[in-house]
Protein backbone atom coordinates (compact mmCIF):
# COMPACT_ATOMS: atom_id res chain seq x y z
CA UNK A 1 0.00 0.00 0.00
CA UNK A 2 1.47 3.55 -0.76
CA UNK A 3 0.58 7.33 0.36
CA UNK A 4 1.42 10.47 -0.48
CA UNK A 5 0.69 13.62 1.29
CA UNK A 6 0.90 16.95 0.03
CA UNK A 7 1.10 20.33 2.43
CA UNK A 8 1.07 23.51 0.65
CA UNK A 9 1.93 22.41 -2.66
CA UNK A 10 1.12 24.22 -5.82
CA UNK A 11 1.19 22.15 -8.64
CA UNK A 12 -1.57 20.17 -9.50
CA UNK A 13 -0.64 18.62 -12.31
CA UNK A 14 -0.22 15.08 -10.35
CA UNK A 15 -4.03 14.92 -9.47
CA UNK A 16 -4.81 12.80 -12.98
CA UNK A 17 -1.72 10.81 -12.69
CA UNK A 18 -3.13 9.60 -9.03
CA UNK A 19 -6.35 8.49 -9.77
CA UNK A 20 -5.40 6.51 -12.77
CA UNK A 21 -3.14 4.59 -10.28
CA UNK A 22 -6.35 4.23 -7.91
CA UNK A 23 -5.47 6.58 -5.25
CA UNK A 24 -7.99 8.41 -3.20
CA UNK A 25 -8.72 11.10 -0.81
CA UNK A 26 -7.76 10.11 2.61
CA UNK A 27 -7.90 13.73 4.06
CA UNK A 28 -8.63 16.80 1.92
CA UNK A 29 -8.22 20.29 4.23
CA UNK A 30 -7.46 22.91 2.14
CA UNK A 31 -3.80 23.62 2.94
CA UNK A 32 -2.90 19.54 3.32
CA UNK A 33 -4.22 16.32 1.45
CA UNK A 34 -3.62 12.76 1.65
CA UNK A 35 -4.06 9.96 -0.60
CA UNK A 36 -4.00 6.71 -0.69
CA UNK A 37 -4.33 3.35 -2.56
CA UNK A 38 -5.40 1.29 0.12
CA UNK A 39 -8.39 -1.54 0.13
CA UNK A 40 -11.61 -1.55 2.27
CA UNK A 41 -10.20 -5.14 3.46
CA UNK A 42 -6.64 -3.05 4.32
CA UNK A 43 -7.12 -3.28 8.18
CA UNK A 44 -3.81 -1.85 9.13
CA UNK A 45 -4.48 1.78 7.78
CA UNK A 46 -6.69 3.58 10.15
CA UNK A 47 -8.43 7.27 10.58
CA UNK A 48 -9.36 8.88 13.72
CA UNK A 49 -10.55 11.95 14.09
CA UNK A 50 -11.59 14.90 17.07
CA UNK A 51 -12.06 18.32 16.81
CA UNK A 52 -10.86 18.89 13.51
CA UNK A 53 -7.92 17.16 14.17
CA UNK A 54 -6.99 14.08 12.42
CA UNK A 55 -4.29 11.17 12.95
CA UNK A 56 -3.76 8.38 10.18
CA UNK A 57 -2.23 5.25 11.66
CA UNK A 58 -0.53 3.09 8.24
CA UNK A 59 0.85 -0.31 9.84
CA UNK A 60 -0.06 -1.76 13.49
CA UNK A 61 0.49 -1.57 16.94
CA UNK A 62 1.11 -3.70 19.49
CA UNK A 63 -0.48 -2.08 22.29
CA UNK A 64 -3.74 -3.66 21.24
CA UNK A 65 -5.13 -6.10 18.68
CA UNK A 66 -5.20 -4.02 14.91
CA UNK A 67 -7.38 -6.26 13.90
CA UNK A 68 -9.87 -4.54 16.33
CA UNK A 69 -10.86 -1.63 14.81
CA UNK A 70 -12.87 -0.28 17.64
CA UNK A 71 -9.60 -1.00 19.91
CA UNK A 72 -7.23 0.55 17.29
CA UNK A 73 -9.31 3.69 17.07
CA UNK A 74 -9.12 3.26 21.45
CA UNK A 75 -5.18 3.97 21.12
CA UNK A 76 -5.87 6.77 18.63
CA UNK A 77 -7.70 8.41 20.68
CA UNK A 78 -5.79 8.02 23.67
CA UNK A 79 -3.34 9.45 21.65
CA UNK A 80 -5.07 12.88 20.70
CA UNK A 81 -5.42 12.92 24.45
CA UNK A 82 -1.70 13.39 24.84
CA UNK A 83 -1.51 15.45 21.96
CA UNK A 84 -4.47 17.93 23.65
CA UNK A 85 -2.31 18.17 26.67
CA UNK A 86 0.78 19.96 24.43
CA UNK A 87 2.91 17.53 25.10
CA UNK A 88 5.36 17.07 22.18
CA UNK A 89 6.22 13.53 23.20
CA UNK A 90 1.62 12.56 22.01
CA UNK A 91 3.54 9.41 19.97
CA UNK A 92 5.70 7.96 22.30
CA UNK A 93 2.84 5.58 23.55
CA UNK A 94 2.64 3.68 20.62
CA UNK A 95 4.67 0.31 19.78
CA UNK A 96 4.42 -1.49 16.86
CA UNK A 97 5.98 -1.18 13.10
CA UNK A 98 4.27 2.17 11.51
CA UNK A 99 3.67 5.68 9.75
CA UNK A 100 1.98 8.25 12.54
CA UNK A 101 0.52 11.04 10.24
CA UNK A 102 -1.33 14.13 12.80
CA UNK A 103 -2.47 16.87 10.96
CA UNK A 104 -3.74 20.08 13.39
CA UNK A 105 -6.70 21.46 11.16
CA UNK A 106 -6.82 24.22 13.52
CA UNK A 107 -3.19 25.50 13.90
CA UNK A 108 -2.31 24.16 9.83
CA UNK A 109 0.07 21.71 11.66
CA UNK A 110 1.29 18.83 10.68
CA UNK A 111 2.96 15.75 12.48
CA UNK A 112 4.72 13.04 10.82
CA UNK A 113 6.61 10.22 12.58
CA UNK A 114 7.73 6.72 12.46
CA UNK A 115 8.11 3.63 14.34
CA UNK A 116 11.32 3.57 16.79
CA UNK A 117 12.43 0.32 15.13
CA UNK A 118 12.18 1.90 11.54
CA UNK A 119 10.73 -0.92 9.69
CA UNK A 120 8.44 1.43 8.08
CA UNK A 121 9.82 3.69 5.89
CA UNK A 122 8.41 7.66 4.95
CA UNK A 123 10.03 10.22 2.91
CA UNK A 124 9.82 13.52 2.24
CA UNK A 125 10.68 16.51 -0.31
CA UNK A 126 10.36 19.87 0.75
CA UNK A 127 10.84 23.13 -1.38
CA UNK A 128 10.13 27.33 -0.84
CA UNK A 129 8.13 26.96 -3.66
CA UNK A 130 6.34 23.82 -3.53
CA UNK A 131 5.79 23.07 0.04
CA UNK A 132 6.35 19.47 1.93
CA UNK A 133 5.38 16.27 0.10
CA UNK A 134 5.89 13.00 1.59
CA UNK A 135 5.66 9.50 1.15
CA UNK A 136 6.22 5.46 2.12
CA UNK A 137 7.41 4.74 -0.93
CA UNK A 138 10.92 6.52 -2.64
CA UNK A 139 10.63 5.82 -6.21
CA UNK A 140 6.80 6.92 -5.92
CA UNK A 141 7.78 9.99 -4.80
CA UNK A 142 10.23 10.64 -7.30
CA UNK A 143 7.52 10.39 -10.00
CA UNK A 144 5.69 13.15 -8.39
CA UNK A 145 8.43 15.49 -7.77
CA UNK A 146 10.43 14.33 -10.67
CA UNK A 147 13.87 14.68 -8.39
CA UNK A 148 16.85 12.25 -9.70
CA UNK A 149 19.96 14.44 -9.39
CA UNK A 150 22.30 12.14 -7.23
CA UNK A 151 23.38 13.38 -3.49
CA UNK A 152 27.13 13.58 -3.60
CA UNK A 153 26.76 13.26 0.46
CA UNK A 154 24.72 10.35 0.11
CA UNK A 155 27.28 8.92 -2.94
CA UNK A 156 30.46 9.83 -0.45
CA UNK A 157 28.69 7.81 2.50
CA UNK A 158 27.76 5.11 0.26
CA UNK A 159 31.18 4.54 -1.21
CA UNK A 160 32.46 4.86 2.72
CA UNK A 161 30.16 2.12 4.48
CA UNK A 162 28.41 0.58 1.75
CA UNK A 163 24.96 2.15 3.11
CA UNK A 164 23.30 5.17 3.86
CA UNK A 165 21.50 5.92 7.01
CA UNK A 166 18.89 8.35 7.30
CA UNK A 167 18.00 11.01 7.19
CA UNK A 168 19.77 11.16 3.54
CA UNK A 169 18.66 9.44 0.57
CA UNK A 170 20.84 8.78 -2.81
CA UNK A 171 18.84 11.48 -4.22
CA UNK A 172 19.50 14.87 -3.84
CA UNK A 173 17.12 17.25 -1.35
CA UNK A 174 15.18 13.91 -0.51
CA UNK A 175 15.34 12.94 2.64
CA UNK A 176 14.17 9.83 4.61
CA UNK A 177 12.62 10.23 8.26
CA UNK A 178 14.77 9.15 11.11
CA UNK A 179 12.93 6.77 14.00
CA UNK A 180 12.79 8.32 17.36
CA UNK A 181 12.08 11.78 15.31
CA UNK A 182 9.10 13.98 15.04
CA UNK A 183 8.94 16.15 12.06
CA UNK A 184 7.07 19.12 12.44
CA UNK A 185 5.51 21.06 9.89
CA UNK A 186 3.54 24.34 9.54
CA UNK A 187 3.72 26.87 6.50
CA UNK A 188 7.50 26.92 5.57
CA UNK A 189 9.31 26.29 8.62
CA UNK A 190 9.80 22.29 9.56
CA UNK A 191 11.31 21.21 12.87
CA UNK A 192 12.90 17.59 13.43
CA UNK A 193 12.28 16.86 17.57
CA UNK A 194 13.46 14.08 18.95
CA UNK A 195 10.57 11.79 20.56
CA UNK A 196 11.46 11.04 24.47
CA UNK A 197 10.23 7.27 24.69
CA UNK A 198 9.61 6.01 28.12
CA UNK A 199 12.29 4.15 29.45
CA UNK A 200 12.02 0.42 30.99
CA UNK A 201 15.26 0.06 32.81
CA UNK A 202 14.67 -0.70 36.69
CA UNK A 203 14.50 2.58 39.01
CA UNK A 204 16.84 0.72 41.77
CA UNK A 205 20.03 0.73 40.59
CA UNK A 206 21.22 -1.83 43.25
CA UNK A 207 19.90 -5.27 41.72
CA UNK A 208 20.79 -8.47 41.88
CA UNK A 209 21.99 -10.72 38.72
CA UNK A 210 18.58 -13.21 39.94
CA UNK A 211 15.79 -10.17 40.19
CA UNK A 212 17.66 -8.58 36.90
CA UNK A 213 17.50 -11.88 35.16
CA UNK A 214 13.82 -12.11 36.22
CA UNK A 215 12.67 -8.68 35.43
CA UNK A 216 14.55 -9.37 31.89
CA UNK A 217 12.65 -12.56 31.36
CA UNK A 218 9.20 -10.79 32.14
CA UNK A 219 9.77 -7.78 29.80
CA UNK A 220 10.45 -10.08 27.09
CA UNK A 221 7.58 -12.43 27.79
CA UNK A 222 5.48 -9.32 27.51
CA UNK A 223 6.91 -8.46 24.77
CA UNK A 224 6.65 -11.81 22.86
CA UNK A 225 3.02 -11.78 24.22
CA UNK A 226 1.75 -8.49 22.55
CA UNK A 227 2.83 -9.64 19.39
CA UNK A 228 1.35 -12.54 18.79
CA UNK A 229 -1.80 -12.50 21.02
CA UNK A 230 -5.12 -13.23 18.54
CA UNK A 231 -2.92 -14.56 15.93
CA UNK A 232 -3.52 -17.86 14.83
CA UNK A 233 -0.08 -18.59 12.52
CA UNK A 234 2.96 -17.45 14.82
CA UNK A 235 6.52 -17.12 12.92
CA UNK A 236 10.21 -16.82 14.72
CA UNK A 237 13.10 -16.08 13.09
CA UNK A 238 15.59 -18.41 13.61
CA UNK A 239 19.36 -17.91 12.93
CA UNK A 240 20.65 -20.73 15.40
CA UNK A 241 22.07 -18.64 17.62
CA UNK A 242 21.48 -17.76 21.38
CA UNK A 243 18.93 -14.57 21.11
CA UNK A 244 17.20 -16.19 18.50
CA UNK A 245 16.72 -19.47 20.16
CA UNK A 246 15.50 -18.02 23.76
CA UNK A 247 12.93 -16.27 21.32
CA UNK A 248 11.54 -19.08 19.98
CA UNK A 249 11.60 -20.73 23.31
CA UNK A 250 9.45 -18.21 25.25
CA UNK A 251 7.26 -17.76 21.96
CA UNK A 252 6.70 -21.31 22.60
CA UNK A 253 5.40 -21.46 25.78
CA UNK A 254 3.23 -18.93 25.29
CA UNK A 255 1.56 -20.48 22.16
CA UNK A 256 1.62 -24.41 20.76
CA UNK A 257 1.28 -22.82 17.12
CA UNK A 258 4.92 -21.63 16.30
CA UNK A 259 6.96 -22.11 13.26
CA UNK A 260 10.49 -21.12 12.24
CA UNK A 261 12.04 -19.87 9.30
CA UNK A 262 15.82 -19.62 8.42
CA UNK A 263 18.46 -18.90 5.90
CA UNK A 264 21.21 -21.43 4.97
CA UNK A 265 24.26 -20.66 3.16
CA UNK A 266 25.92 -22.72 0.28
CA UNK A 267 29.24 -22.17 2.07
CA UNK A 268 29.21 -24.42 5.48
CA UNK A 269 31.44 -22.40 6.65
CA UNK A 270 28.79 -19.70 7.32
CA UNK A 271 25.97 -22.22 6.86
CA UNK A 272 24.01 -22.65 10.97
CA UNK A 273 20.41 -24.35 9.17
CA UNK A 274 21.14 -27.57 10.44
CA UNK A 275 21.76 -25.76 14.20
CA UNK A 276 18.54 -24.20 13.78
CA UNK A 277 17.01 -26.92 12.88
CA UNK A 278 18.02 -29.11 15.81
CA UNK A 279 17.13 -26.57 18.29
CA UNK A 280 13.66 -26.25 16.12
CA UNK A 281 13.34 -29.99 16.97
CA UNK A 282 14.61 -30.07 20.52
CA UNK A 283 11.96 -27.24 21.21
CA UNK A 284 9.28 -29.15 19.07
CA UNK A 285 8.08 -26.49 16.69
Amino acid sequence: MQLIGFLNYKHKEHQSFLTQNGFKTVLNDQHFYLLSNFTEVDKKFVCYSKNNIHLILDGYVTNACIASTKETQNILSSVLDRYFCADIDFLNILDGSYVAILWDGNKKTLYLNRDVYGARTLYYYTSDRNGLLFSNDLNFLLKITGKKNISKKALYEYLRFLDISPPYTIYEDVYSLEPEKILIAKQNEIILKDICFESYVPQDKAISLKDAVSKFENLLCKSINNRIRDTEKVGVFLSGGIDSALISALTKKQTGNVKAFTVGFENQLYDESRTAHEIAHYLGI
